[in-house]
C-alpha cells in the first residue's frame, strides 16, 4: 500500500494563520511554543498519510454527508479530514476549537 497524498484546504491554511495570529497578538505565545504545535500538527498528517483511516468517522456525528475524520490536537484543538480511496489524497479541513465546534469542512 502507498502513501496517500496530502492536500490542504483553503479552510486549514486560513484557520492555521488566524490561530497563529492570535497567539501572537494576544496570548502572546513565542515562536518556538507556535513551533510545537505545528509539528504535533505535521506528526498527525504524517501519520494519516500512511494510515487514513486510523480515525474514526464523525459524518454522523456532525451530520457530514460524507465520510470526515477528525483528530484532536491535545484538549482544545481538532482537524477534520476527508479520504478519496480513488485518487489516494487525503484533503486537510480546517482547524477548530473544540469549545467552538465550528462544522464547515
Amino acid at each position: 500500500m502507498s502513501n496517500y497524498q496530502i492536500k490542504y484546504l483553503k479552510s486549514f491554511s486560513s484557520s492555521l494563520e488566524d490561530l497563529v495570529k492570535n497567539w501572537r497578538t494576544e496570548l502572546y505565545f513565542s515562536d518556538k511554543q507556535i513551533g510545537k504545535f505545528i509539528k504535533t500538527i505535521d506528526n498527525h498528517i504524517q501519520l494519516i498519510r500512511e494510515i487514513p483511516f486510523i480515525h474514526e468517522d464523525v459524518a454522523l456525528i456532525y451530520g457530514f454527508d460524507q465520510p470526515t475524520y477528525r483528530f484532536l490536537i491535545g484538549k482544545t484543538y481538532g482537524i477534520f479530514y476527508r479520504v478519496n480511496e480513488e485518487k489516494n489524497v487525503v484533503y486537510i479541513g480546517r482547524i477548530f476549537s473544540v469549545k467552538q465546534m465550528k462544522l464547515d469542512f
